[in-house]
């Protein structure tokens, strides 16, 4: 066997731990490439198949305020002094990264390309703002993202040619199978094993109309039911109260305070979950949860972990996710919160849906559908 080609994956985010799909992808390129992970220093341990390079955060601070290309050039130099390894493919996640990737490619003579998870919309940053991101990609060699719809939006802002989206939904590349009930949470609040648990993980901000749903779920939760909520780094509680939110908790909300779960973990806990709720909402002022968040479609981790556990899910809010749901009978939808009782109090439970959940996790989601795709297009890239 000779030599494995070298790929680096820039994600200046850093939370390739909590991104089921980039972790999916850095670990099955791992198999046939000497892959590495740049990325700003993280506290917690993790094994994993590719090797993490570290760097300090402070160089994301320093280079995120800079928006014109020849001064961001010049301090890329100083960033860039102490990586000499030879790579043959770049990956640059999102903003920051494919603008390092830009100037790495040229540093390694190399192709490179994209992994888009968030879009930054023009109208909602400056021209300025998006000049350099849009500079940094006129050469890549494609882009990946996760459906029609942010594809369309991805080639629009960032001026890429149509025929290089790469359509792969956020999404594990595990096959989703049958998971036995633990009632790890009926145990841990001392409910009755008949409780039905509605339950939300993953961001708890306003975007995921975490406020809203504290607001009203006491009221409109039937008697049978109770509200679980999950942060996704395992700080309900302090999210809430940074949001302002003046909330005691009701007999039939309950937060998850432990530390941060492992997905196998998280899979354990929402075996025990007869539905889970996917919201969003955009909110001015942040380029992240605007439009972004608006058209989120199988960008949304959530969705698909919930589709891997055969979780049948209560989408809230964002029209498409809920045509997905309702259009392959995954679960509910509704975009009034009165309407959360009735809705319940007509659910008809888990098992009726689980089955199309998990089909359709991995017949649509599963990033197993598409690496032998993003594969054949690196080495093409590379060769």
């Amino acid at each position: 066997m000779g030599i494995k080609k070298k790929i680096l994956i820039i994600h200046p985010e850093g939370n390739i731990f909590n991104n089921p799909n980039l972790l999916a992808i850095a670990n099955y390129l791992s198999d046939a490439f000497d892959v590495d992970v740049l990325m700003p220093k993280v506290r917690y341990p993790h094994t994993s198949k590719f090797q993490m390079i570290s760097y300090k955060p402070i160089w994301n601070r320093i280079k995120n305020r800079i928006h014109h290309y020849f001064v961001y050039r010049l301090v890329f130099g100083l960033f860039s002094l102490p990586y000499h390894k030879k790579y043959d493919f770049i990956f640059g996640v999102d903003r920051a990264g494919i603008i390092d990737a830009h100037l790495f490619s040229k540093k390694y003579k190399c192709n490179y390309a994209l992994i888009s998870y968030e879009i930054f919309f023009e109208d909602e940053t400056s021209k300025q703002f998006k000049e350099i991101e849009v500079r940094s990609c006129q050469d890549i060699s494609f882009a990946v993202v996760q459906d029609d719809v942010r594809a369309q939006f991805l080639a629009t802002e960032n001026h890429i040619q149509n025929e290089k989206m790469l359509l792969i939904p956020v999404a594990s590349d595990e096959i989703a199978q049958t998971s036995e009930r633990k009632y790890i949470l009926h145990k841990k609040f001392n409910l009755p094993f008949h409780t039905n648990i509605l339950i939300f993980t993953g961001s708890v901000a306003q975007w995921t109309c975490i406020d809203e749903i504290l607001a009203s779920a006491s009221h409109f939760l039937p008697s049978n039911w109770v509200l679980v909520i999950h942060d996704r780094y395992g700080k309900a509680k302090e999210s809430i109260q940074k949001m302002g939110i003046e909330h005691t908790l009701e007999e039939n909300i309950f937060l998850i305070e432990d530390s941060i779960f492992s997905f196998e973990e998280l899979n354990a806990i929402l075996s025990d979950a007869e539905l889970g709720i996917v919201s969003y909402r955009p909110i001015d002022g942040s380029p992240y949860t605007g439009k972004n968040i608006l058209h989120i479609g199988l960008a949304s981790g959530k969705f698909s972990t919930y589709m891997k556990n055969g979780l049948p899910t209560l989408i809230y809010r964002s029209h498409a996710l809920g045509k997905v749901v309702t259009d392959h009978k995954l679960g509910l939808f509704i975009d009034d919160l009165t309407l959360l009782k009735a809705s319940l109090e007509s659910f008809n439970g888990r098992q009726e849906y689980e089955m199309q959940c998990r089909t359709f996790f991995n017949s649509k989601l599963s990033f197993d559908n598409y690496k032998k795709i993003l594969k054949n297009k690196i080495d093409r890239c590379i060769s």
